[in-house]
């Protein structure tokens, strides 16, 4: 981690930021001036992933507070985190994370929801599944296959797919409460049936 204050970098980082060796992280501001960052991380090698959170109250100050988040169950961990802050004063938390491990939901890789209103102090909304998204629409989310639009106000949107299979977009307009589905594109070949198909359009992969 370094930081640019719109004059000059900080010193040269000599350590990482977090406790231990994580992966796939992910920055986003945090309260009035604070900064968070969050990636996934295997604590336990016997254990589960998690994802695992660095925050601070002012940017490119202090002491970093470390605490992380756990998968629905055990088993079944949680990894490629996409993450965005919004309300007022950027303090609600809004993660995106998939599966891994054990199937879940009847998916090798599903989609999970999670939102902290406090910072990240707790979870009001944990590991949610999305029933939209599940195995008779998508066989299983790809790793970095989903990312957020920037909030504005109560309105949260992110999308999914937009590769070789389905694309879709997923819609909230009470904060992350409630969703309502959109498909932006129906992929005549999938699931792939294992064998070659005729050539047919898709998205590149990207968001």
């Amino acid at each position: 981690y370094n930081y640019y204050d719109g004059s000059d970098w900080g010193d040269y980082p000599t350590e990482r930021v977090e406790s231990i060796r994580t992966g796939w992280p992910v920055y986003a501001p945090l309260g009035e001036n604070g900064e968070i960052i969050v990636s996934h991380a295997l604590p336990d090698p016997d254990g589960d992933w998690v994802l695992l959170f660095n925050k601070r109250d002012t940017k490119g100050e202090g002491d970093w507070e470390e605490f992380t988040l756990a998968g629905p169950e055990a088993g079944v961990g949680i990894v490629w985190p996409s993450m965005v802050t919004g309300g007022p004063d950027h303090n609600i938390i809004h993660i995106l994370a998939r599966s891994y491990g054990n199937d879940y939901m009847g998916q090798t890789g599903a989609l999970l929801y999670s939102r902290s209103s406090d910072g990240g102090a707790t979870w009001d909304i944990q590991n949610l599944f999305f029933d939209e998204l599940g195995p008779d629409y998508f066989t299983a989310i790809d790793a970095d296959g989903f990312a957020w639009a920037q909030p504005k106000g109560n309105t949260l949107a992110f999308t999914v797919g937009f590769d070789i299979g389905h694309a879709c977009f997923m819609k909230s307009s009470d904060g992350g409460d409630t969703w309502e589905f959109t498909e932006v594109y129906h992929c005549p070949f999938y699931p792939a049936p294992g064998a070659a198909t005729p050539p047919f359009g898709a998205g590149d992969g990207t968001q």
